[in-house]
């Protein structure tokens, strides 16, 4: 599934509240795969605290996994893995990709539902690329 998530820039009283709040258009892909995926990792940017907790929710074993902090494209990372192998392959394909404006703010990959999950900032031409990465990701961490 993808969904887009917008400020509502016509409302006159909301908008520059969400400026203030630094309030952002969000593009979230979910892509469910036939094949089952042997191991988890999620990557969240460490401030974003939002979406860490709802990742605490939606993973309640979040705890037992691995941690590491990472930097990519300037913006720091927090990782939470099986296998450490993994982290340097997300990370490879991440900084492979160059300066396309790929803004992610989360990437999980669900041993349990065999689905890869993005969330970035939303931009102009951003879907193909974010589908690459995703299909990359799988073929790679499955």
């Amino acid at each position: 599934y993808a969904m887009l998530t917008t400020v509502p820039t016509y409302s006159l009283l909301y908008y520059p509240i969400a400026k203030v709040l630094t309030r952002k258009n969000l593009l979230s892909i979910a892509v469910e795969f036939r094949g089952v995926m042997s191991r988890e990792l999620h990557m969240v940017r460490r401030d974003s605290k939002k979406f860490e907790d709802k990742l605490r929710v939606d993973v309640p074993y979040i705890d037992k996994m691995y941690l590491r902090e990472v930097m990519s494209s300037g913006k720091t990372y927090r990782v939470y893995y099986e296998d450490p192998k993994d982290v340097d392959v997300v990370l490879n394909e991440l900084e492979s990709l160059g300066d396309v404006g790929l803004d992610i703010i989360q990437l999980s990959v669900f041993k349990s539902r065999s689905t890869i999950y993005v969330v970035t900032e939303a931009r102009v031409g951003v879907v193909r690329t974010i589908y690459r990465l995703i299909n990359t990701i799988y073929a790679k961490v499955k």
